[in-house]
């Protein structure tokens, strides 16, 4: 074996011939001492440094040679001993063969096997090399720059076989004959290694070249047929991309299957291309629909919701234009600017949608219908001409505040207070059958606001005897304005025109009043005028009611004698007791005799009572 020691040779105020070896150090007191642990080399070249102001060599020290040992510590004084060396074995730096073992060359400064010898143990060995695709136990028995890889010599993946050896592949430009001759991702195009038409050459490799819609930075990165537009991959405007390659876009009516295939402005609608709904094909391209008012030749020119009416884009008549769009027609009572908003005839009359005054609105039809005559068959008054109502036998008929002529509807005299457009209290004059030919009245009438009263009986000061025979209380007695009776035949007239309500008003001597309210009220016809009185409230007390059903008395028609015990004239009953009341008393009377109200001041005769009516 082969081992060195490096020698410093100091050259301090000492002489030294060639060939002659000393070992001296100089350490940082300008002393010699010795360096143990240095190694040897040969003694081929003569390196020069500074060092401490210093030259200093190194040298090599052959088997021949002698080692010098310093003796003493200071320069000039120095011993020479023998030193022996060994030969390099495999790896070990030589400066030539005879620095390396038996079997082993210094190549490169460094002690191998020649040629394709391999190492084995302790020796170089040769042995046959195995050609491409030979078995292989290692790459040593693989000839050339062939590999042992899967136990098979081969090239390695950065180079090819050209038939002797295994050579680099080439680069981007390098002539070539076939594929394999070209690096990994080249190929051999027209006896060059480049890049295929799919590819393209970034950093020295080929990359294949984008599809549509990937992002790029130049054209070069994109496939043939498209170029790179705002940073994306793209066909012309004119093209699309059908997985491949751009093609001619497809014009209307042709089949797709996709948006992209249509021509612009068309879009790919049931594998059709075809224009957007808000569009029609004009012959060349997409154009919007048209608008109210613009002419037309065809129908697909109009927006959808339009027609085209007299050469003219115009909604249909069950719509109209509002701020360019078709509405729906409005319906009875909707508010409303113009009549072109309202459905079929109507007009719009003071903002709102109306039949004409000879139509009415039919809501299940929505439209208007003419109104019905006398006699027509109605659901509702409003299907009725005017002046006519509805009644309960669905016929139109006139209006209870009419009545027919002959040749139409007119207007009924007032038959009673409710009938009496004012709003003050006085006398009127009232016609109770409704009609001109009606005997005249007179009335007089209390205005409670929407309430109008009638006043059928009115006691307040005694002025007027009440204690009369039945003829008078048939006909009816005093002034209307005053103490008065309106008369049985009167009362019967106005009560039966309509159901009827009663108010009893009284008064006490002390000022105290109190009411009896009759939600029903009524007198018979003929001789007994008979009551019908029901339907109490009030603070007085029900004390009519107990006289409902009963015939009208006086004392000439006394069959009870009734009227004759009470001095008066009443509803008064044929069995048990007369009355509980009796306001046609005699005025100022004592017991049952007086103007007499018994649920409120028992037999006490009251200063003031007031009968009146009202229809419902």
């Amino acid at each position: 074996m082969f081992s060195t020691l490096a020698v410093t040779i100091l050259i301090y105020n000492l002489a030294v011939n060639e060939g002659s070896f000393v070992y001296l150090i100089n350490d940082e007191n300008d002393q010699l001492k010795p360096e143990p642990e240095t190694t040897i080399e040969e003694l081929t070249t003569v390196k020069e440094v500074t060092f401490n102001e210093t030259t200093t060599r190194t040298l090599s020290v052959t088997n021949d040679s002698a080692l010098p040992i310093v003796e003493e510590t200071f320069p000039n004084t120095v011993k020479f001993t023998n030193f022996t060396t060994e030969k390099g074995t495999l790896g070990a730096q030589c400066e030539d063969v005879t620095g390396c073992e038996d079997s082993l060359f210094c190549i490169h400064n460094t002690c191998q096997c020649a040629g394709e010898d391999f190492w084995k143990e302790d020796a170089c060995v040769h042995v046959t090399k195995y050609t491409i695709n030979s078995k292989c136990r290692n790459s040593f028995e693989c000839s050339g720059k062939l590999l042992c890889l899967d136990g098979i010599c081969q090239c390695s993946e950065e180079f090819i076989w050209n038939g002797t050896n295994c050579i680099t592949k080439k680069i981007f430009g390098m002539q070539c004959y076939s594929q394999k001759e070209c690096q990994d991702d080249l190929f051999c195009v027209a006896g060059i290694c480049s890049c295929p038409d799919t590819y393209y050459l970034d950093k020295n490799k080929c990359v294949r070249r984008k599809d549509a819609k990937q992002e790029c930075s130049k054209t070069e990165e994109c496939q043939p047929s498209l170029s790179c537009f705002r940073q994306l991959c793209q066909c012309p405007s004119s093209d699309f991309w059908n997985g491949s390659i751009c093609t001619l876009r497809k014009t209307f009516n042709s089949t797709c299957n996709s948006y992209p295939e249509c021509k612009e402005s068309l879009e790919c609608k049931e594998d059709i291309c075809q224009c957007r709904e808000t569009d029609y094909w004009d012959g060349s391209y997409c154009v919007i629909k048209k608008s109210p008012g613009m002419t037309c030749s065809e129908q697909f020119e109009c927006r959808n919701e339009l027609h085209c009416l007299d050469d003219l884009c115009n909604c249909p008549d069950t719509e109209f234009l509002e701020e360019f769009k078709c509405l729906p027609k409005k319906v009875e009572n909707s508010v409303c600017q113009t009549t072109a908003e309202c459905k079929d005839t109507m007009k719009c009359r003071h903002g709102k949608c109306k039949c004409t005054d000879l139509e009415y609105w039919d809501s299940d039809f929505e439209q208007c219908f003419l109104k019905k005559e006398l006699g027509g068959v109605c659901s509702s008054s409003i299907e009725c001409q005017e002046n006519l109502e509805c009644d309960d036998d669905d016929t139109c008929v006139c209006k209870s505040s009419t009545y027919w002529n002959g040749m139409n509807c007119a207007k009924k005299l007032p038959s009673e207070c409710e009938d009496i457009d004012s709003d003050k209290d006085g006398v009127y004059s009232v016609y109770p059958k409704g009609k001109s030919y009606s005997r005249r009245i007179s009335v007089y009438c209390i205005m409670m606001g929407e309430k109008k009263w009638t006043v059928i009986q009115r006691r307040y000061d005694g002025s007027v005897d009440f204690y009369r025979t039945l003829p008078e209380y048939t006909k009816g007695f005093g002034r209307v304005d005053k103490e008065h009776w309106l008369g049985l035949e009167n009362i019967y007239r106005i009560s039966k025109d309509g159901s009827h309500e009663l108010s009893v008003v009284l008064e006490d001597w002390g000022g105290f009043k109190r009411e009896a309210n009759y939600s029903t009220f009524y007198i018979g016809s003929g001789s007994s005028y008979s009551s019908g009185i029901g339907g109490y409230s009030g603070n007085a007390g029900n004390s009519l009611g107990y006289q409902s059903g009963y015939t009208f008395y006086t004392y000439d028609r006394d069959y009870n004698y009734c009227a004759n015990k009470n001095t008066g004239a009443w509803w008064y009953r044929t069995s048990g007791q007369c009355c509980l009341s009796n306001l046609n008393g005699k005025y100022n009377g004592t017991g049952q005799t007086g103007i007499v109200w018994s649920s409120f001041r028992n037999y006490y005769s009251l200063k003031a009572s007031t009968m009146m009516i009202r229809r419902k």
